[in-house]
C-alpha cells in the first residue's frame, strides 16, 4: 500500500511539472510579457589594487584593505543619477502556475526511499529534450537538478536556470544550498566546467604571493585565496614543495537580478554560488556596472558625520564590506552583511545589497578586487 502512495505522489509530481512546463513553453502574453528576462552580464576582472595592497597585508592572508568603506549614512543614501524606477514586487514568479523547486526537494527523499527517483528524473530529461524553449527547457533542468547524481551535470542545469533567470525568488536559498554542497563535496564539480591551469609549487610560495604576484604575472589573473583553496579542496593554506596546484583563468563576476531578489557569482559560464539579498527601498539599487574596489572585515559605518564601530548595535553593516568604485551618478555603493537579516529579500536598504552575514563572509572569500558586478 505504502509503494502504491508513493507512486500516486510521483505522478501527481510530475504532471504539475509537466502542466507548467506545457504552460510555460506557450505562456499567455500577460505572463510572456511579466516573465521577459535580460541576457546577463559578465565582464573579466579588473587589476588588482597592486603593490600598495601587498605592503597592506601579511603573506599567507587574504588582503584586506586597511582604509574604511564609504558606507552611505541613514540619512544621506547613496547618490542616484538619475532616480531607478520603482522596485519590482518581492516575490516576482510567484504568481506562475507552477514553482517547483521547493516541492521537488520536498519529495525527493521519499522518493529516494521508495526507488522511483529514477523515474522521475528520466521524465524531466526526456521533457527537456522535446521542449522547444529555452526558457521552459532551462526550467525542467533545475527541477531535474536535485535528481540527477552527475555532479558536474547538477551544476551545468542550475547554470543554465539562472542564466535563463529561471530561479524565482525565494528559491535562490535552494539553489545557493545546492551549490554550497557542490562546492564542498568529494568531487569538484567545477573542474570539467571553468577554465584550469595547472601550476607546480615551488620553494618559498604561499597563497597569497601566488595569487597577488605569481598567478598574475604567469596567466594574467588575480584569483581571491578562497576561491584558489575551493578549486583545489583545500582546508588550510599550507602548501609543499612539488604540490600541483589548479589555477582558475576563467573570470568571476557578479551578477544581481533585482526582481528576483538574487545574487548569483559565476565563473566563467558556471555558477559557484547564489544568495537571497535585500535590495535599496524606493527602488535605490541602481541597475548598472560596478567594479569592487574595497574588502574589509568588519567594518566601521559612517553616520551623520560620525563613525559607528563596528560592533556597535547602531552598525548596520554587519561583518563584512564589498565597496563599489563610484560609477558617474551613483557613488557609496556596495554590498554587506546585516543585523536584520528579516530584510532579505526584501527592499529595506538605503540601496546598497545586504546579505545574511554567514553568506558575505563566505562570498567575500571568492571576490578579488576589481571583480565586475552586474545589477540588472
Amino acid at each position: 500500500m505504502k509503494l502504491k502512495w508513493v507512486g500516486v505522489g510521483a505522478i501527481l509530481l510530475l504532471g504539475a511539472v509537466l502542466v507548467f512546463l506545457q504552460e510555460y513553453a506557450n505562456p499567455s502574453s500577460d505572463q510572456a510579457s511579466a516573465s521577459t528576462s535580460q541576457p546577463p552580464v559578465v565582464m573579466g576582472p579588473g587589476a588588482a589594487d597592486g603593490e600598495a595592497a601587498l605592503k597592506l597585508n601579511a603573506p599567507g592572508v587574504i588582503p584586506v584593505v586597511a582604509e574604511e568603506p564609504p558606507a552611505p549614512a541613514a540619512e544621506t543614501p547613496p547618490v542616484v543619477d538619475p532616480a531607478p524606477p520603482a522596485a519590482e514586487p518581492d516575490d516576482a514568479g510567484a504568481d506562475l502556475p507552477f514553482t517547483g523547486l521547493s516541492d521537488v526537494l520536498a519529495a525527493m527523499a521519499t522518493l529516494e526511499a521508495e526507488g522511483e527517483i529514477a523515474d522521475v528524473a528520466q521524465t524531466l530529461r526526456d521533457e527537456m529534450r522535446s521542449i522547444n524553449a529555452p526558457r521552459a527547457s532551462a526550467r525542467a533542468g533545475l527541477l531535474l537538478a536535485p535528481l540527477t547524481s552527475d555532479l558536474a551535470e547538477r551544476r551545468q542545469l542550475i547554470s543554465s536556470a539562472l542564466r535563463q533567470d529561471q530561479v524565482f525568488g525565494p528559491e535562490f536559498e535552494d539553489v545557493g544550498r545546492m551549490l554550497r554542497e557542490l562546492n564542498h563535496g568529494p568531487l569538484n564539480s567545477l573542474h570539467s566546467l571553468v577554465d584550469l591551469t595547472r601550476y607546480t609549487v615551488v620553494s618559498g610560495d604561499n597563497l597569497w604571493t601566488l595569487c597577488n604576484k605569481r598567478f598574475p604575472a604567469l596567466y594574467g589573473v588575480s584569483p581571491e585565496v578562497g576561491l584558489v583553496k575551493l578549486v583545489n579542496g583545500l582546508s588550510g593554506d599550507t602548501l609543499r614543495v612539488g604540490q600541483q596546484l589548479l589555477v582558475p583563468t576563467a573570470s568571476l563576476a557578479i551578477e544581481v537580478r533585482t526582481r528576483q531578489h538574487g545574487l548569483t557569482v559565476w565563473l566563467g559560464e558556471a555558477a559557484l554560488a547564489a544568495y537571497r539579498v535585500g535590495l535599496g527601498k524606493e527602488g535605490r539599487t541602481p541597475k548598472t556596472s560596478f567594479t569592487v574596489k574595497v574588502k574589509q572585515e568588519q567594518p566601521p559605518w559612517y553616520s551623520n558625520g560620525r563613525m559607528i564601530p563596528f560592533g556597535d548595535p547602531e552598525n548596520v553593516l554587519g561583518t563584512r564590506w564589498l565597496g563599489f568604485q563610484d560609477e558617474p551618478g551613483a557613488s557609496g555603493f556596495g554590498i554587506h552583511g546585516t543585523t536584520d537579516p528579516d530584510s532579505i529579500g526584501k527592499d529595506r536598504s538605503m540601496g546598497c545589497i545586504r546579505l545574511r552575514n554567514g553568506e558575505v563572509e563566505e562570498l567575500f572569500e571568492y571576490v578579488a578586487r576589481g571583480t565586475s558586478v552586474a545589477i540588472l
